[in-house]
């Protein structure tokens, strides 16, 4: 798995939404890759920052907004 194909399926894999082959294909890419390391956990922490100040179950749109936004600023080098 690319680096590009992990950002593609991060929402799922973060919400345990992967077929097992998919699931073990991006584990296997974290073990290796410290930038989706980087990127899964900061994209965990902002969600879990967002829940603390909003709803409980955040919606699919602001979660996929949210995300896109982490993404974006990972790719510029903010980190």
């Amino acid at each position: 798995m690319s680096c590009e194909q992990f950002r593609e399926i991060l929402s799922e894999y973060i919400d345990g939404e992967l077929p097992e082959e998919h699931q073990e294909s991006a584990a296997a890419h974290l073990q290796t890759c410290l930038d989706c390391q980087a990127l899964l956990n900061t994209t965990r922490k902002t969600l879990a920052l967002a829940r603390q100040h909003g709803e409980a179950r955040l919606s699919p749109e602001f979660r996929a907004a949210l995300i896109r936004k982490v993404q974006a600023a990972y790719r510029s080098g903010v980190r």
